[in-house]
């Protein structure tokens, strides 16, 4: 037998649990004979059996406190051997033999005595009581019924041997599958739970069934709030990918536009501002304005066709230098634009715009103010840059200015 179950078998043996098997079996009796339940229990001794199962209540007290506290090495060895005869044994032959087995721990072995030996007078009374039916002449007109009262009432020797075994064998392992889920990792887990186990389970248990059902909910809570986040994100990441995707293409034909010429701003266009920057780039017909843009600032700046914009800006710039030459120097980012794109810009483009800068600098010379040779060098850094050459004006205003 299991030291676990055996700690579950003396604490089962209350006064109050034996009574109860009595008025039971009395009443399946008096069902049985078909005669009052009065009747059937004016016939037993009352009155010795509560003094009976109070003596054991006292006694089954004691041994448990006792077993509670000092039986750490019987749960350590965990198996106790009791069933050593050729018979079932009685309940309180369990326990006198379990005391024996234990004859060396007083602490332990005096109480499960006392307790068996008491539970011996109160089996040898359910004898008695059993003797007292058997012998009854109104019983005894129903043989059948008397025979099957006999084995009810005979069943009484066993009630403590069903609750010290069976029942708190059920009890417990009920109590150890409940305790194992509330161990787990996986609050939701006490779901899983049955009725019967429920029933078992102590109130400690319960009680830590219902925080691990109310942590199971919030986890439950939490994981739907995230899936839902999750969820809006997700289509919060496909409508941009829409959106940057059917940007990318309208940027792609509207760049493809610009590079031919053929675009036009057109009546309703959601950014007029940006539609009409783009039809001067088209038309290579910037203005002074136009030409402090930065590339960033620039219209597809962010999609993948913002190098294709790059070129193109690169281009409307080298053409429409007479519109802007005069208000100063380009930003250093622009000037760095046009010289990345010198691979990509038409020859003749960049041809046309050397020759521009090369009559630029000769006005410098002639005029000899500063501004003009300072705006001068500068444009002719950029030709250089973009690989143009020819001409005196631009390695004159060069040694002029570094004299």
């Amino acid at each position: 037998m299991l030291s676990g179950q055996i700690r579950a078998g003396i604490e089962s043996l209350r006064e109050d649990e034996l009574l109860g098997a009595v008025d039971g079996a009395v009443r399946s009796v008096a069902r049985t004979a078909g005669r009052p339940q009065s009747a059937i229990a004016g016939r037993l001794p009352y009155e010795e059996l509560r003094a009976a199962a109070a003596r054991v209540g006292r006694s089954q007290a004691q041994a448990a406190k006792q077993w509670l506290t000092h039986s750490w090495h019987v749960l350590l060895d965990g198996v106790v051997d009791l069933d050593k005869g050729p018979r079932p044994p009685t309940p309180s032959q369990c326990l006198l033999e379990l005391a024996h087995q234990m004859a060396s721990d007083k602490l332990l072995s005096t109480p499960l005595r006392a307790v068996g030996e008491d539970l011996r007078a109160w089996e040898h009374l359910l004898g008695r009581c059993r003797a007292a039916l058997d012998a009854d002449e109104i019983l005894a007109r129903a043989a059948r019924r008397r025979r099957r009262a006999a084995l009810v009432l005979g069943g009484l020797a066993s009630v403590a041997l069903g609750a010290f075994a069976a029942w708190a064998v059920d009890r417990q392992v009920a109590r150890w599958r409940v305790q194992e889920l509330l161990a787990g990792a996986d609050p939701c887990a006490v779901e899983g739970i049955g009725r019967g186990d429920l029933g078992r389970a102590s109130a400690t248990q319960r009680r830590g069934i219902e925080q691990r059902l109310a942590s199971c909910r919030r986890g439950r809570e939490a994981a739907l709030l995230a899936a839902q986040r999750e969820r809006e994100a997700a289509q919060e990441r496909r409508a941009r990918e829409a959106r940057r995707q059917a940007r990318a293409r309208r940027c792609a034909a509207i760049i493809g536009a610009v590079q031919d010429g053929s675009f036009e701003p057109r009546p309703g266009d959601s950014d007029p501002a940006e539609a009409a920057l783009l039809g001067r780039i088209a038309a290579r017909d910037l203005t002074a304005a136009d030409a402090k843009l930065l590339p960033e600032g620039l219209p597809c700046a962010d999609t993948p066709e913002a190098a294709r914009m790059r070129a193109a800006f690169a281009h409307a710039l080298l053409a429409s230098l007479w519109s802007w030459w005069r208000a100063g120097p380009l930003p250093p980012a622009t000037e760095r634009l046009i010289a990345d794109s010198r691979g990509v810009l038409p020859e003749r483009a960049v041809a046309v715009f050397g020759d521009h800068v090369e009559s630029i600098a000769d006005r410098a010379l002639r005029s000899g103010e500063p501004p003009e040779l300072d705006r001068a060098r500068r444009l002719c850094e950029l030709r250089a840059a973009l690989g143009a050459s020819g001409g005196q004006s631009c390695p004159a205003v060069a040694a002029y200015l570094r004299r």
